[in-house]
């Protein structure tokens, strides 16, 4: 591909802008040299300027609030109808042939279901299945709930939503699981039989309850906007009312995952020693190192480490703006995750008490895109007034401000490879488990 004028302009912008970090970083104090860091300065003043310019967030969401709504608003009062309904009882593939999009609405039917007829189960009938779960809500509150996550969905992604039905497993929020590795059969059977009575106390029945209800009423909430969620109070069990096992075939080590979002005020990327030290020192990395020092205790071996960082899309200020531009986000955040990969990380491993651990031989996995792709998660904070760049409503209050600390993250994952047993060394895993329903929302 030919090298056109402008790719030349900012590779001369990008080589200067380099050459500046290289001069600075060198402690040059010469005359000469001062004069070459001005005119680099100045260079690189321009170059934000074209960053600044080029990387304004949208003030508004090209996807219509309206359009959204009315489409699912349409959608749903027709696939709910009776009449409906009936039309697809009576002919499921006629009329789907002709309204294909209608399918979605409805849960999955087998052949046998469309031959004898068997009428279709709206997506709402399935999330307000008070027979599957008492915490279960009304099908008119599901379906506003619904519509509203739809449009406040396709203005935080600026996209059409779609729309995907999927299960989930919750656990018992007390009774805790148990393995039959090494157990003899009367001592699994004795183990389960106390399960049991732990499933039918009271104060466990409750927990159960309480932990499900919440699930459920949380994910109506208008601030959650990825779906929504339904949990049942019974958990699965077989004929004898014990907890149905899970059998495992490999050695599973679950990953060690924290987020130092509040570590990583708005502007930071960087820690001072004595900083440093406080930050480990705090439950959430203390938590994190004894993670790491169980697992590897254990003989487990690391497969990688993943560290996933974002800036909201508030301006940079301070030091970060005169190092990465007032809009210098993907700039930031890639410093924020290799703060955690240079610093974070090497203290996780000395606090656990594996200094020794060579971590140049780890796979280092590093994402600082956001979800925004350009370093920023979240939305625009901004908009445009006379040319002049404004916080629009509601991020020009302090509580709207606040809003936007959730964009701000850098979590770090250390994930373990899985051990494969042989068939004999199979084992089960007994908990009681709640299989959940949800509706999760996404872009198309």
């Amino acid at each position: 591909m030919p090298i056109t004028f402008g790719m030349k302009k900012i590779i001369f912008i990008i080589s200067l802008i380099y050459l500046n970090t290289v001069l600075a970083d060198s402690g040059i104090t010469c005359g000469p040299a001062n004069n070459l860091l001005q005119n680099a300065d100045d260079v690189k003043a321009v170059a934000c300027e074209e960053i600044n310019k080029s990387r304004q967030c949208k003030s508004q969401s090209r996807t219509d609030p309206n359009v959204v709504r009315n489409k699912f608003q349409n959608f749903l009062d027709i696939t709910e109808s009776p009449e409906q309904i009936e039309r697809l009882r009576q002919s499921w593939n006629g009329n789907i042939a002709v309204n294909p999009e209608f399918k979605k609405f409805y849960l999955d039917r087998s052949k046998d279901d469309i031959a004898n007829k068997v009428a279709p189960i709206p997506l709402t009938s399935w999330l307000g299945d008070s027979k599957f779960s008492p915490s279960a809500k009304d099908r008119s509150q599901i379906k506003k709930a619904l519509i509203d996550k739809f449009v406040a969905y396709s203005q935080r992604f600026d996209c059409m939503p779609t729309f995907e039905l999927k299960s989930f497993n919750e656990v018992h929020p007390k009774i805790i699981q148990f393995d039959d590795r090494g157990l003899r059969n009367l001592d699994k059977i004795a183990k389960l039989e106390f399960m049991k009575v732990e499933m039918a106390q009271k104060e466990n029945i409750i927990a159960a309850e309480s932990k499900m209800k919440a699930i459920s009423n949380l994910s109506l909430e208008s601030s959650n906007i990825d779906g929504i969620e339904i949990c049942p109070t019974n958990p699965e069990a077989d004929g004898a009312g014990f907890p149905i096992g899970k059998v495992q075939t490999k050695e599973i080590n679950e990953p060690c995952a924290g987020n130092f979002r509040k570590n990583f005020d708005n502007n930071k990327y960087d820690f001072k020693p004595d900083e440093l030290k406080s930050l480990l020192a705090e439950k959430d990395a203390q938590d994190l190192a004894s993670c790491i020092k169980t697992r590897l205790a254990k003989g487990a071996k690391i497969k990688h480490i993943t560290i996933t960082s974002s800036a909201s899309a508030l301006n940079n200020k301070y030091e970060a703006e005169k190092k990465f531009c007032k809009k210098g986000f993907l700039e930031l955040s890639k410093a924020r995750a290799k703060t955690a990969q240079e610093k974070i990380i090497p203290g996780l491993f000395n606090e656990s008490g594996n200094s020794n651990y060579d971590l140049s031989t780890v796979t280092m996995k590093l994402n600082f895109d956001g979800s925004n792709k350009d370093g920023t998660s979240g939305p625009c904070p901004y908009e445009y007034k006379n040319r002049l760049e404004v916080p629009k409503p509601p991020f020009d209050t302090e509580a709207g401000l606040a809003s936007l600390d959730e964009n701000r993250y850098v979590k770090v994952q250390i994930t373990f490879v899985e051990s494969i047993v042989s068939a004999r060394q199979n084992f089960s895993i007994f908990q009681p488990n709640y299989n959940c329903r949800k509706l999760q929302i996404r872009c198309e």
